[in-house]
């Protein structure tokens, strides 16, 4: 009987004396790189040699845009491998006026992802659109687009800003009596993040397709909440200051992250 509960003291003592604090499978007093990440491979004496985190990211969104005039159906995917990314980008347009219903603008995106400084985010990128604006005696064809933006990060704030140019396909025919031109936009806005919650505002200045019209202008509020680590809601809220007819647009997004 002594014999046995000398055993087991014995063991006890071993289980206690084993202590993994960053859960690495090295042993504290051998680890030589305490506090690892948990998502990285170490090496017999607890240090990193690989990351085990994938470095691919692809999400998968639907939603639905509202303003007095139409509701719009969306559909967007986005992947990411290392520093390069691609947006693919498709809406539907349901009547609620005298138009018709039919598909809006659909886009593929790809972007370049780089870091010139410690927090500053920077993204390069080309597009092609397949817009969905039809006028009588003039010929629809692609735009093709290019963007530079940038997100600098200050603790849980962020700043941003982007410039976008678009060279408009589509070739006024002689007989109209308007024509098309190709477009600058620019934008800018700063966010803050609460935890899983992130909300931004921002402003835009946009040139019309159509040669002679106002600039548009828009003030947006953003909103993103991560319910957990793949399900995530997005809303917008975005009124136009100048340039358009039609002053409030509502947005709202569901998303996946696999």
């Amino acid at each position: 009987m002594l014999f046995r509960l000398f055993l087991l003291l014995l063991l006890s003592v071993e289980l206690f004396a084993y202590i993994d604090s960053d859960m690495d499978g090295v042993e504290d007093r051998f680890d030589k790189c305490p506090n690892t990440p948990f998502m990285e491979l170490v090496d017999e004496s607890g240090c990193s040699v690989e990351s085990i985190v994938p470095q691919y990211h692809l999400s998968v969104m639907l939603g639905i845009n509202y303003d007095s005039d139409r509701v719009t159906q969306t559909a967007e995917i986005d992947y990411m491998y290392h520093s390069f990314s691609f947006r693919a980008y498709g809406a539907f347009d349901y009547k609620t006026t005298e138009d018709e219903s039919g598909f809006n603008d659909s886009a593929v995106w790809g972007y370049y992802l780089f870091d010139p400084i410690k927090n500053l985010h920077m993204r390069i990128g080309v597009g092609v659109i397949r817009p969905a604006y039809q006028s009588e005696g003039n010929k629809n064809r692609l735009d093709y687009s290019a963007t530079l933006s940038a997100d600098y990060e200050i603790g849980n704030f962020d700043i941003f800003g982007g410039y976008i140019y678009t060279l408009v396909g589509a070739k006024a025919s002689k007989d109209a009596y308007w024509s098309y031109r190709n477009t600058n936009s620019v934008y800018i806005g700063g966010g803050y993040s609460f935890d899983e919650l992130y909300s931004s505002f921002s402003y835009s200045y946009s040139q019309s397709i159509y040669k002679g019209s106002k600039a548009i202008q828009t003030l947006s509020m953003d909103i993103q909440y991560n319910i957990n680590l793949h399900w995530f809601v997005t809303a917008n809220y975005s009124n136009a200051i100048k340039g358009l007819d039609i002053r409030d647009f509502f947005s709202i997004q569901i998303g996946y992250n696999f």
